[in-house]
């Protein structure tokens, strides 16, 4: 996933994640944040963020479009929803 910096201090290594892949919004998909990547992209001002998901049902390939909602863990416990 690639979050915005005016976000990712707020995202989390552990916070659970809901995925919806764009193809089938009818799916959610359990998973959690596995990575919070320490570099923003001078582009997009984005940082990547890795999830966790089981792989056994195989319901997600590399580089899938999905929509992805994080539930944060920190103060004010927000969630932030990210699109891919």
């Amino acid at each position: 996933l690639e979050v915005f910096e005016r976000t990712i201090s707020l995202v989390h290594v552990g916070d659970p994640v809901e995925v919806t892949p764009v193809a089938d919004s009818s799916q959610r998909i359990s998973g959690a944040v596995a990575h919070v990547g320490e570099l923003i992209d001078r582009a997009s001002r984005s940082a990547e963020v890795r999830i966790q998901v089981d792989k056994k049902a195989r319901l997600l390939r590399t580089g899938q479009a999905v929509s992805a909602l994080i539930h944060l863990s920190g103060p004010g416990r927000e969630a932030v929803t990210v699109g891919v």
